[in-house]
């Protein structure tokens, strides 16, 4: 019989859940502006008491979670980010490790989708023409 799951384990996982959909969805992203930095926070808050209370979660469980949120969090504030270079080395702190372990494929998935659209800008950025006289950019002049 599964162990029951305590109200901030419950509650982690559903806040959990609609992060990651948030996060994966471009208009409800724009739509949730900085609510994503205090969902964030909230499940900080909600690991920190399932870890101080009486009937912990597994240690497993605890370090799935907290998997989970470093790779969430280093979404977020990777997509924060000015510039597609900055982008692409916070993308670069979430280690491809990380997403991959264990059976969370939609994690996975949202960073490699994240990965790639940050490496297709960048290359866009490298190869675009310059608008005075079509030179190339001079970044590509060097290649």
């Amino acid at each position: 019989m599964a162990a029951k799951k305590s109200r901030a384990e419950i509650n982690f996982i559903r806040l959990m859940d609609a992060t990651t959909n948030a996060i994966s969805n471009e208009d409800a992203k724009k739509s949730f502006g900085n609510k994503l930095r205090k969902y964030i926070e909230a499940l900080e808050d909600f690991l920190l008491e399932m870890k101080n209370s009486p009937n912990p979660p597994s240690n497993q469980a605890l370090e799935g979670y907290t998997k989970k949120l470093k790779i969430v969090r280093g979404l977020v504030i990777s997509d924060e980010m000015p510039s597609v270079e900055e982008k692409s080395a916070a993308l670069d702190c979430v280690s491809h490790g990380e997403a991959s372990i264990g059976e969370d494929t939609p994690l996975k998935i949202l960073r490699q989708r994240y990965k790639a659209a940050c490496d297709r800008k960048m290359k866009e950025q490298l190869l675009e023409k310059d608008k005075k006289g079509g030179q190339e950019v001079e970044a590509t002049k060097r290649i």
